[in-house]
């Protein structure tokens, strides 16, 4: 995914947050999940699709540097492990279906595309190369 494409997928990420943060502001939960249900789990079902495309472009896309290829199956294991750790799932949840906002979704992607990179590092440096080579 190009960084043009990226920044498309937030926008319209950003723009299915912003409607269903109105949703949740006009109408009662219980309502959503009943009278609305079809459209409510349509756009939620929407919006985990387009965030985990958007999160895992954003964290794992231009990561640089060569790996051991003997190392290449736990590297891909410990991004995965921070993508899929449970406390950060849970934030971004929260982020994106409880108090739907975009901020906080870019925020914790920040955080998790930083400890990508410090796990590639090390990864990197039992090659013997510097990051980017």
């Amino acid at each position: 995914m190009t960084a043009g494409e990226r920044i498309y997928l937030r926008l319209q990420l950003e723009v299915l947050l912003n409607r269903l943060k109105r949703n949740l502001d006009q109408v009662p939960l219980a309502e959503l999940k009943s009278t609305y249900k079809r459209g409510y789990e349509e756009l939620r079902e929407t919006i985990r699709r387009m965030a985990a495309e958007y999160i895992r472009s954003a964290v794992c896309e231009n990561v640089p540097g060569y790996y051991l290829q003997g190392e290449t199956e736990s590297l891909f294991q410990d991004i995965n492990g921070v993508i899929n750790e449970t406390e950060m799932q849970r934030e971004l949840s929260h982020a994106l279906f409880q108090e739907p906002d975009m901020e906080r979704v870019q925020s914790l992607t920040e955080s998790m595309r930083g400890r990508v990179s410090q796990i590639a590092e090390e990864y990197q440096a039992h090659v013997g190369g510097t990051p980017g080579r």
